[in-house]
């Protein structure tokens, strides 16, 4: 199973120890045969600040999870 971890933030270099923390320790958790791949919504809002800037980066992470579904992952996890 293809499993595509969209995270609700961009890939923000500030915050490169914590993508590569993800990025190296969900894998080996996975059952043998499934792979997990990390994408970063393309735009973020500060979306803790107003529920107006929470549904725009939701509106980001569902337009995410479509393009997962047509590259042909077998399903989306939302990270948080």
């Amino acid at each position: 199973m293809r499993i595509c971890w969209i995270q609700p933030t961009t890939k923000l270099a500030d915050l490169a120890p914590v993508w590569a923390t993800l990025e190296a320790e969900m894998p080996p958790l996975l059952a043998p045969g499934n792979v997990v791949e990390f994408r970063y919504t393309r735009q973020s809002t500060n979306f803790t600040r107003s529920s107006y800037a929470e549904h725009l980066n939701s509106v980001a992470m569902m337009d995410e999870a479509i393009g997962a579904a047509r590259d042909g992952y077998d399903g989306v996890y939302f990270g948080c």
